[in-house]
């Protein structure tokens, strides 16, 4: 009898679909109170702190909302090539650095520049979350997952929108601040 010999697989072994689900939902969460912390207090800390005017404000965040439309394509492609997880991380990373950076623009050109990167980065994580959980689940794991995620995201950004308040009461330079990094 000519049997193959039994081999270990090397290939990891799938996450289960709670693990997963918990991961992402814990992932969103932190993504979204960062969120909420910076929409509520970084067009306030342009205009009174750093002296841009709402003008200037508003028509930096418009064409970087133009702007931000042309990112999820690329970045589609470059997670079909170099895969989805590194590249997903990768524009977290890239988002999170970014938010930080918000806190020390000084100037319009600065502004525009780094709201319009920020905004493209933006763009492409809905994308890129949306087809990380359809590559680990499907049918009512799909659901369920991206259910408990949107669920998580909109907790979490009120939840950093009411400390992001408090920053407001405060009124100072170091508290806005703080809520952009």
């Amino acid at each position: 009898m000519n049997e193959t010999p039994l081999r270990a697989d090397t290939r990891a072994a799938p996450t289960p679909p709670g693990a997963l689900r918990h991961r992402l939902a814990f992932g969103a969460a932190i993504d979204s109170f960062g969120t909420g912390l910076m929409l509520t207090t970084s067009t306030i800390y342009f205009v009174s702190v750093v002296g841009l005017g709402a003008r200037a404000v508003g028509l930096a965040m418009s064409a970087a909302g133009v702007f931000g439309l042309l990112g999820a394509v690329p970045v589609g492609r470059l997670a079909d090539r170099y895969g989805l997880r590194p590249v997903y991380t990768t524009v977290l990373v890239l988002r999170g650095a970014s938010y930080a950076g918000y806190a020390f623009v000084t100037n319009f050109r600065v502004f525009l520049v780094a709201t319009c990167l920020l905004r493209l980065i933006d763009q492409c994580t809905p994308g890129l979350l949306q087809s990380l959980v359809s590559g680990s689940a499907s049918g009512p794991d799909w659901a369920q997952t991206m259910g408990l995620v949107r669920s998580v995201r909109n907790a979490a950004l009120g939840t950093g929108m009411l400390v992001a308040a408090l920053a407001l009461a405060a009124h100072t330079r170091s508290a806005m601040m703080a809520t952009l990094i």
